[in-house]
C-alpha cells in the first residue's frame, strides 16, 4: 500500500525554529539496516518505507487509550520566510507484499 501528502507552509507570521513534516504512529517500531522500519515485533515483514525525506527521523515513544506507541517523526529545520511544500510518500509491505 502506498501513501503520498503534502504538506505546504506559507510564510508564517511567528518564528518557526523546525518543521516536522512527517509524523506516523505504531504501537511497535523499529529501524531495520535498509532504512526501513519493521512495525509490529510480531509479524514478520510488515515495513514501512519512506521517500522524500529531508531531514532527521526520530522514533520517539508515544501513548494511546490502549498503550504506549512509537512515533516516528521527521525534523526539518526552518530556514526562514517563504513557502515551501514537503512531500513525501510511505509505502507499507507484509509478507514479500509491496518489494
Amino acid at each position: 500500500m502506498r501513501m503520498s501528502d503534502c504538506l505546504q507552509v506559507g510564510d508564517p507570521p511567528f518564528e518557526l525554529d523546525e518543521v516536522r513534516p512527517l509524523v506516523f504512529a505504531a504501537f511497535g517500531m523499529s529501524e531495520q539496516g535498509d532504512g526501513s522500519y519493521q512495525l509490529h515485533p510480531g509479524v514478520p515483514g510488515f515495513l514501512l518505507r519512506i521517500a522524500g525525506v529531508e531531514g532527521s527521523l526520530h522514533i520517539d515513544p508515544g501513548a494511546s487509550p490502549v498503550g504506549e506507541t512509537c512515533i516516528l517523526c521527521e525534523r526539518v529545520s526552518w530556514t526562514g520566510g517563504g513557502r515551501r511544500a514537503f512531500r513525501r510518500t510511505l509505502e507499507l509491505s507484509w509478507g514479500g507484499q509491496g518489494e
